[in-house]
C-alpha cells in the first residue's frame, strides 16, 4: 500500500486545507491541492476500525490505529480535494470507508462525483452516486472524455456505510468497483466500465457533481481510512482479516452512452 489518509494531525472540527490534508495523511508521492472549494469539507471523527493491518512503506497501522475522518457537508456542492500523485502511474486502486450521508431525494435527487481517477489527458473514471434518480440510490462508474458512459448500477442505502475498492487500470482501458457491506464485508455488488488509457494525473475527494441536499450542518458523508495502492493497483483491496469476499473482477460489461 502506498498512502493511508487517517486525517489524523488536526482537531475535529478543523477546516480541511491542503496543510490539513497532508498532515492527515500516511506515505508520500501525493501532493493535495484544493479544486472549487473545500468550505464543506472538515475533519471528523473516527466511526469505524480498519478491517485489519496495513502496511504503508515500512510502517505497519494495526486494527485498533486511532485516527479521524474526512467529513463532508452535503449542503455544499463542488467542493473536492485533488491529489497529484508522483511517477507516471498507469493504475491505481482506491479504498476506504464511505458513508453516505446525502437524503434519497427521489427523482429530484442529482449526482454526486465521490472518487474521480483523472487522465494527464483530461479523460478519467469517477465512482459516482445518484441520490434517488438512479432510479434509485444507487453507486456507478462513469466514464468520461469522448463519449460519457456509465457502468452497471449498484444499490446502496442512505446513511449507509460501505467498504469501497475502486481500481482505474489505465493500461487495459478498465475501470472496476467493487462494494462491501459493513459490518461483515460480504460483497453487496460490482460493476465493470471501459475507459480510455494514458497516465493518472490525480485523485479526488468530495463532491465533483451538482448533487447537495439538506440544511448546513445536518447530514454528512464521510470518507475514512482512505488507501491508496498505485503500487500493485490490488483489487479488491481489502485489508486482510476482514473476512471480506474476494472474487476475481467481473468479466461482463454493461455500458450506458449519454
Amino acid at each position: 500500500m502506498d498512502i493511508l489518509i487517517d486525517m489524523n494531525g488536526s482537531p475535529v472540527g478543523t477546516q480541511a486545507s491542503p496543510t490539513v490534508m497532508a498532515s492527515g495523511t500516511r506515505g508520500s508521492g501525493v501532493s493535495w491541492q484544493v479544486n472549487d472549494s473545500v468550505a464543506a469539507m472538515k475533519v471528523g471523527p473516527q466511526r469505524f476500525s480498519l478491517p485489519g493491518p496495513v502496511r504503508i512503506g515500512s510502517s505497519v497501522f494495526p486494527a485498533d490505529h486511532p485516527h479521524q475522518s474526512l467529513q463532508y457537508d452535503t449542503a455544499f456542492s463542488f467542493n473536492t480535494f485533488r491529489g497529484f500523485l508522483s511517477g507516471h502511474r498507469r493504475a491505481l486502486t482506491a479504498a476506504g470507508y464511505m458513508t453516505f450521508g446525502i437524503p434519497n431525494q427521489g427523482g429530484s435527487g442529482s449526482l454526486s462525483d465521490l472518487v474521480r481517477v483523472r487522465l494527464s489527458q483530461g479523460a478519467g473514471s469517477v465512482m459516482q452516486m445518484y441520490n434517488g434518480n438512479g432510479p434509485g440510490y444507487v453507486l456507478n462508474i462513469e466514464g468520461y472524455g469522448g463519449n460519457t458512459t456509465h457502468s452497471s448500477k449498484i444499490p446502496v442505502s442512505p446513511g449507509g456505510t460501505y467498504w469501497y475498492c475502486f481500481k482505474a487500470d489505465y493500461t487495459a482501458g478498465r475501470t472496476f468497483l467493487n462494494v462491501y457491506s459493513v459490518p461483515g464485508f460480504n460483497l453487496v455488488g460490482s460493476a465493470t466500465l471501459n475507459t480510455q488509457t494514458g497516465s493518472i494525473e490525480y485523485i479526488q475527494y468530495g463532491n465533483g457533481e451538482e448533487a447537495r441536499a439538506g440544511s448546513r450542518g445536518t447530514n454528512f458523508n464521510y470518507f475514512e481510512l482512505s488507501l491508496i495502492d498505485g503500487t500493485n493497483a490490488a483489487f479488491p483491496l481489502v485489508p486482510e482479516g476482514s473476512g471480506a469476499e474476494r472474487p476475481q473482477p467481473p468479466t461482463n460489461l454493461t455500458t450506458v452512452v449519454n
